[in-house]
């Protein structure tokens, strides 16, 4: 017995030094840290009244297996440079509010899609234009309302564009995103009131035992990182961490898509607006709410004399055809129920009653993913799920045409 338990603890002492060797050599030689910490964790805070924020004057670095992106917030928590509320009479501003998708971690920040909207308007030499990008990962249309009633319309803005994600749909009607509080409207009588604020500290949950290990060697190892993207770079090996729990599916086209039609399936809450005939009290409610908060930031923008403009963001499935049928097939999605059009439909509805200029954007995304596929490129990384260098561009691109034929006749 005595030879045994040395021998198993000398196996357990040679591996461990093995681990710490290797771990060792990539700190070593690896040319850029491979610590991982999670973006709320790295560049935000609580808000009372937003449910969270970025840090003013913060810096940090975005890692995955996909990107490596500084980001450096402002003084008054925006990321990019200084912006000056003041705004002499020859520069036209343009403010975007948005989400993760605007806030643009994923790309360097000369490469975010408002950065080349400011380079091509200023390109033509007729006035000083201005873009600022004041996109916080996570916020909901109720969230980006109030931080324009707040600060964003302070630098009086000449064009507001919102740029529209999915989710805002469902997280307009809640108190909270994952584990974080946030803001709620509820419609009373046709009116918007405000509720939950101040808003409650982000919530404190028990973790598993597993995840608090992930987090910890995510955080504070090199190995770990460097296996998890190693993992990534294979499907197959990461369909079977996936099954094992030792990661998440964040594309269904890697799992195995295997489901048992005779037992019932747990869909996203998301994915519920995509339903054709939904007879949803809670969706429903969350579309009124979502008009509702589009009719009263038209009001608030048009109120400094500026224009309020809305984009579609289109969801990677909308895009990609492969990735909708993947997930019909993984949530047991009917076609004739089920459309992932159905968003972009309905929102351009609602502009279109309210007087908002809209954009969707979809069949032009097809379009170029079509091409860039014959390529071996893509608008969206294909784990993370955010528009890499080239979705920037197409966005930039799109936005300059609007904008040439809708607001800057008057420049040409």
């Amino acid at each position: 017995m005595k030879v045994i338990l040395v021998n198993i603890g000398i196996c357990i002492f040679s591996l461990c030094l093995c681990l710490f060797i290797l771990e060792g050599v990539l700190r070593l030689f690896s040319k850029t840290s491979l610590l991982r910490v999670q973006h709320h964790k790295l560049f935000c805070e609580y808000d009372s009244l937003l449910g969270w924020r970025k840090i003013p004057g913060v810096k940090g670095i975005h890692k995955t297996a996909e990107y490596s992106i500084p980001e450096v917030i402002n003084s008054k928590g925006i990321r990019g440079p200084e912006y000056s509320y003041d705004k002499d009479n020859e520069e036209y501003r343009i403010l975007v509010v948005g989400d993760s998708f605007v806030e643009g971690y994923t790309v360097e920040f000369n490469e975010m899609f408002s950065e080349i909207v400011k380079m091509m308007l200023n390109k033509r030499g007729d006035r000083n234009y201005e873009v600022i990008s004041a996109g916080t990962g996570g916020y909901c249309t109720d969230q980006e309302f109030l931080f324009f009633k707040e600060e964003g319309k302070k630098y009086n803005p000449d064009l507001t564009v919102l740029m529209f994600c999915d989710n805002d749909i469902i997280y307009n009607a809640k108190s909270k995103y994952d584990q974080d509080y946030k803001p709620l409207f509820k419609l009373e009588e046709g009116k918007l009131r405000l509720t939950n604020v101040p808003v409650p500290p982000r919530e404190k949950r028990e973790k598993k035992f597993i995840e608090t290990v992930k987090r910890i060697l995510r955080e504070k190892t090199y190995l770990y990182n460097f296996i998890t993207d190693r993992v990534k770079s294979f499907r197959g090996l990461h369909a079977i961490a996936i099954k094992l729990g030792l990661a998440q599916e964040t594309n269904t086209l890697i799992t195995d898509l295997k489901v048992n039609r005779h037992k019932e399936v747990w869909i996203p809450c998301e994915f519920r607006p995509y339903k054709k005939k939904c007879y949803d009290e809670e969706i429903d409610r969350a579309w009124q709410i979502t008009e509702a908060l589009l009719s009263d930031f038209k009001k608030e923008v048009t109120f400094i004399g500026g224009n309020l403009l809305v984009f579609h963001i289109p969801s990677r499935a909308a895009v990609y055809p492969e990735e909708w049928e993947a997930m019909k097939k993984r949530y047991c999605l009917s076609k004739d129920d089920w459309d992932i059009d159905n968003i972009g439909r309905k929102l351009a509805d609602i502009c279109n009653k309210q007087g908002i200029d809209f954009i969707e954007p979809t069949k032009l995304f097809k379009a170029e993913a079509d091409k860039l596929n014959k390529q071996g490129q893509r608008l969206y990384f294909f784990f993370d799920g955010h528009w890499n260098v080239k979705g920037h561009q197409l966005v930039g691109q799109i936005l300059m045409e609007y904008m040439n034929s809708h607001y800057l006749k008057e420049s040409i």
